[in-house]
Formats: C-alpha cells, structure tokens, sequence
C-alpha cells in the first residue's frame, strides 16, 4: 500500500517515531499502515519520511524515494519492493 499525506493540525510538534521504536514488540506485531509525515531537521526542515500511522515504526527507506522498502527501518534480510 502506498503512503499517504494527510494535513495536521497546528499544536505541539510530536517526535515523528518513539525514541525507542527498535525495541517495541508493537512493531513486529502491527499491520503496518504506512503515511508520510514531514519532520524538522536541522539539515533538512522539510524531510518527507514514511512511518507506520498505527504504531509510528519508520520505513525503510524515504518518501521521496522511486522505489523505496516497505519494511520497517533496520529489517534483517532483503529489501522488498
């Protein structure tokens, strides 16, 4: 399934995945629902990256990119399409 954009509210910035997110067992469990969300960075204040919208695990790989893995970020084995 292809990510979505969806406007946000204006209000507190939220981190856009849990500092902790390798660790969660949620993230293995989930049936990911990917989005994409825009996060502030210093080098980049307008980075497009694809994260799950029920658990917020990243995907592997940018929203920008032509063919990027739709697995969670630091997944063992191949990348898939």
């Amino acid at each position: 399934m292809a990510p979505r954009s969806r406007p946000r509210e204006s209000g507190p910035i939220d981190p856009a995945w849990p500092w902790d997110w390798e660790n969660r067992p949620a993230k293995d469990e989930c049936a990911h629902e990917w989005e994409i969300v825009v996060i502030g960075r210093l080098f980049d204040p307008n980075e497009r990256v694809a994260r799950c919208a029920r658990c917020h695990t990243p995907r592997c790989g940018y929203a920008d990119d032509a063919d990027p893995c739709l697995r969670r970020r630091h997944h063992e084995g191949a990348h898939a399409p």
